[in-house]
């Protein structure tokens, strides 16, 4: 059994926010049942799941909407013993930059240095950086701009100014 890392929605969020090196998450009794173990003293990230789902009243015949949210606790494969892994491919595309974003970015007054290479996009006040993953790992160069451009401008007031 290889471990699960399709989660969408909030979760994408929650789970990338831990900073953990892996995409695959896994809950205890998933890890269990690959034949590994949790790590003692690790700690689990909750996730939740939610679906719409049409019931029929088998009396009235009428249907209505009936709405499940669950909330379960997964870890990171960095955080188990005993579990393969499967290993990651980086399916990077080729990355065409938007020649009109670029320049905007190239013509920032006072822009911070913008690092590559990273798991998830942050800004460091510290150092005045800007740490994004490597533009081909995004879906598509506009995904790329309005990372870039997210970060610049949330960390617009935090930055330090001018230089």
């Amino acid at each position: 059994m290889t471990l699960p890392n399709f989660y969408r929605g909030i979760n994408v969020w929650l789970l990338t926010a831990m900073g953990f090196p892996s995409p695959f998450w896994a809950t205890f009794h998933q890890v269990k049942a690959a034949g590994g173990t949790v790590r003692k003293g690790e700690r689990g990230v909750p996730v939740v799941f939610w679906k719409i789902y049409d019931h029929e009243d088998t009396e009235t015949g009428e249907v209505e909407k009936r709405f499940v949210l669950r909330q379960y606790t997964v870890f990171n494969a960095a955080q188990l013993d005993g579990v393969a892994v499967p290993e990651i491919t980086v399916l990077a595309h080729r990355f065409t930059p938007i020649e009109r974003c670029a320049q905007l970015v190239d013509a920032m007054p006072h822009r911070p240095a913008i690092l590559h290479g990273h798991q998830r996009a942050f800004y460091t006040p510290a150092t005045d950086t800007l740490h994004l993953p490597s533009p081909g790992s995004f879906q598509s160069p506009e995904a790329y701009y309005a990372t870039l451009w997210h970060e610049v401008t949330q960390n617009a007031d935090t930055r330090i100014m001018p230089r």
